[in-house]
């Protein structure tokens, strides 16, 4: 049997077929009209179906999970070394380093003469601190960020002491300098306590509460509503999904 020469194939590409293969010996016939004529040395079989062609690459999607991982991965370690540095910064400060600039945390007679009182600042001072701290970690965990406006949440928390109170940080900041007035009995870390809050009242109303008004809408809005600025409500707030099962 003799074998006549290899015929190329053309493949025509125009509007209404973009994967047809024609078999011809001659050049393209001039009464047909292309976009484009190739004429390649190609198998039939190695031509896309336009289901193959649309078809996702597994491969670029794996890509792009893992770059989204990765992406999450690093903002959350951020905010958890972000937080923590706020936290030396701002409540360590604060709470920290102004009440012994005022007192040196020397041991004064108990106010009014009640060494009951020493005790209520022990348990004003225990709470403070958890309550910061515990308030710190829900913003780098939960929220993904920190409570410093350079860095700030991606979510609103809502959850924690945050069922209870709406700015749980000020509160435990402001409960660990007066718990330490009363321990030491000292009347001017009481007044320094009264004046930062003040100081945190007034960046709540001018600052705080509208930016986030306007970052979180409706959601923020209904937490307001249902959540106290400063004293505490008696019992936890449910009513948004996340602090339900908190």
């Amino acid at each position: 049997m003799k074998k006549g020469p290899i015929k190329p194939i053309s493949v025509v590409t125009d509007a209404s077929n973009t994967n047809a293969v024609r078999e011809d010996s001659s050049p393209c016939p001039a009464n047909i009209s292309v976009a484009r004529f190739t004429s390649k040395w190609i198998l039939p079989s190695k031509v896309a179906s336009p289901q193959e062609s649309r078809a996702p690459n597994p491969n670029r999607l794996h890509r792009v999970k893992k770059t989204c991982l990765n992406q999450c991965v690093t903002r959350r370690i951020l905010a958890i070394v972000g937080s923590a540095i706020f936290l030396v910064l701002a409540p360590g400060m604060l709470a920290g380093v102004v009440p012994w600039w005022i007192s040196h945390w020397r041991v004064e007679a108990a106010l009014l003469g009640l060494p009951v009182l020493r005790f209520a600042g022990g348990v004003l001072l225990v709470l403070g601190a958890v309550g910061v701290l515990d308030s710190f970690g829900r913003f780098a965990i939960q929220g993904i960020g920190t409570p410093a406006p350079v860095f700030p949440t991606r979510h609103l928390v809502v959850t924690g002491l945050y069922r209870y109170v709406r700015n749980p940080i000020y509160v435990a900041v402001v409960s660990t300098i007066l718990g330490q007035g009363l321990i030491l009995g000292n009347v001017r870390l009481l007044e320094y306590g009264g004046l930062l809050w003040l100081f945190f009242h007034l960046a709540v109303l001018i600052y705080e509460e509208p930016t986030l008004r306007a970052s979180f809408g409706s959601e923020y809005s209904a937490f307001c509503a249902e959540v106290p600025r400063w004293i505490p409500r008696l019992t936890p707030w449910t009513g948004h999904p996340e602090s339900s099962g908190d």
